[in-house]
């Protein structure tokens, strides 16, 4: 387990918010986000997701076999092109990657999902716990969102609510020179 002692977006100081079991989540002074102390080091993370997030090889979801979600993530982000002029996506957190596959539907060309899992998340979007250490370790709001994009050469371009307004899709563009 690794202590975090700055806020993992901004390096800003952190005031305790909760204990969830063992860890403490903490809230930047400066940026907002809410983040976890500690946190497992790479090898621990590797394990838990291999063994408790995983979807065995050749295993499918049933939602796959319905062309209607396929549909729908792709409407979804067709509004999501007009927000750009690029044709590149990376989805953080992809799951099973249908958002990826709609997104290539509504014209994206290069499409990249990140996702810690050795195979698909079998719970993306199911009783997700919002900070559940030590699986989400991180909960990020629109501010801290627009300091991790700046940070990263990024320029928001929109923010969008969900599930009571705790989950968050965010848009970006590489930022102007």
């Amino acid at each position: 387990m690794l202590v975090v002692k700055q806020c993992p977006v901004c390096q800003g100081s952190g005031d305790w918010y909760a204990d969830r079991g063992e860890y403490k989540i903490f809230r930047c002074t400066h940026c907002t986000l809410s983040y976890t102390s500690p946190v497992p080091d790479v090898e621990e993370l590797e394990a838990l997701y291999r063994n408790e997030w995983s979807v065995p090889p050749g295993q499918a979801y049933r939602h796959r076999r319905k062309p209607t979600r396929a549909w729908r993530l792709g409407l979804r982000a067709k509004k999501l092109r007009r927000l750009t002029s690029g044709s590149s996506l990376l989805e953080i957190g992809c799951g099973p990657g249908d958002f990826l596959r709609g997104a290539r539907m509504a014209g994206f060309t290069r499409i990249i999902g990140v996702e810690p899992g050795d195979g698909e998340a079998e719970y993306a979007g199911k009783d997700w716990r919002y900070l559940w250490p030590p699986w989400h370790l991180n909960l990020f709001n629109e501010k801290s969102f627009a300091a991790l994009f700046n940070k990263c050469g990024l320029e928001p371009v929109s923010f969008r609510k969900h599930i009571r307004k705790t989950y968050i899709t965010a848009v970006a563009r590489l930022a102007s020179a």
